[in-house]
């Protein structure tokens, strides 16, 4: 749920008289996200933050995605955590490109990342691609490569 919340926010922020409400919720989200100790070092969140059996869950690669990309939007408007929601966000690119969540060319049935969990009480699309985790993360790597 976090992970849609930080994402949409930019959405709401437009759309809203409340706006210093919605910026303060997306910056406790934020960083909530950024110093939770249940997240592991490499910054790919579990299928949820409080699972139940963590570190023994599933991580989810279009969560870390989906904040990742946020994180590029909100860092242009809290000038006092732009370097750290930067790094964060690159942390979680960089390690969405590695070996362990970047499928090989032509393999993950054509999609980008592996590893993503859609709806772990079903068991359905659990460890499997997403098309919104490539989504999130081709669109986290845009602004990554736009920043000025």
């Amino acid at each position: 749920m976090a992970k849609c919340i930080i994402r949409k926010f930019r959405v709401i922020l437009h759309a809203t008289f409340h706006i210093r409400t919605v910026l303060d919720q997306a910056k406790g989200i934020a960083n909530y996200i950024m110093t939770n100790t249940k997240i592991p070092e490499d910054h790919i969140p579990y299928w949820d933050y409080d699972a139940p059996k963590i570190p023994n869950e599933p991580c989810d690669a279009s969560a870390a995605a989906i904040t990742a990309s946020a994180l590029f939007d909100l860092q242009e408007f809290v000038l006092e955590k732009k370097a750290q929601m930067i790094a964060y966000a690159e942390s979680i690119l960089h390690r969405l490109s590695s070996d362990a969540y970047l499928a090989e060319y032509g393999k993950n049935q054509g999609f980008i990342l592996k590893h993503s969990v859609g709806n772990i009480h079903t068991g359905e699309e659990n460890g499997k691609p997403l098309n919104y985790a490539d989504h999130y993360f081709l669109e986290a790597l845009s602004k990554w490569k736009n920043l000025e």
